[in-house]
């Protein structure tokens, strides 16, 4: 809790000119807590009046920035001079608590993010053609798919040409490539 002074002396927090000197030097103490409450407590010999009743000496009463105040019949307190001195604790705290959301919301979109392992691999499938021609399609596979899957050998696919005679992929590589000749992948 934080005190805030109230009088016509240089050395207070919130200053209230009086030539006639019926405003005490410290005439009343405002305690403002950080979520914002406020008790003013009258320290004067000629009195502090909150919406016309006058406060006892060194009890406090709460009051709110509708409250009219008054010290010694004479002055008014000006609200827009009483500021809020958690403003920038209020700010930092803010700003750090916005911050720890972006870090919490980020971290949990990352931590959501699939990882390579949990990516869907695919599957190559090639099914040789009446003409002699292989198609490759190739088909997503689901992660129960791959978990079960065991490991696949490698096969020389085999494919035939025209004449029926079985031709490796090894064999079509090395083939000299004439214009008549299919290629077969």
């Amino acid at each position: 809790m934080k005190q805030l002074t109230i009088g016509r002396n240089n050395a207070c927090d919130i200053i209230i000119p009086d030539t006639s000197d019926l405003v005490s030097r410290k005439q009343a103490v405002l305690t403002y807590s950080f979520w914002g409450k406020m008790v003013l407590y009258d320290t004067s010999n000629n009195g502090t009046y909150v919406n016309g009743q006058k406060l006892e000496n060194g009890k406090g009463l709460c009051v709110t920035r509708k409250d009219k105040v008054n010290f010694a019949r004479i002055a008014d307190l000006d609200w827009n001079e009483v500021k809020d001195p958690y403003r920038k604790t209020k700010i930092i705290s803010a700003i750090c608590t916005l911050a720890m959301i972006v870090i919490a919301v980020v971290l949990a979109l990352w931590l959501s993010m699939p990882s390579e392992d949990d990516v869907p691999t695919q599957t190559r499938t090639e099914v040789s053609s009446d003409k002699g021609e292989t198609q490759t399609t190739i088909q997503p596979q689901t992660v129960e798919e791959q978990s079960n899957q065991q490991p696949a050998k490698k096969t020389k696919k085999k494919a035939s040409n025209k004449k029926g005679k079985s031709v490796t992929s090894n064999d079509v590589m090395n083939k000299e490539v004439n214009d008549n000749s299919p290629i077969v992948y």
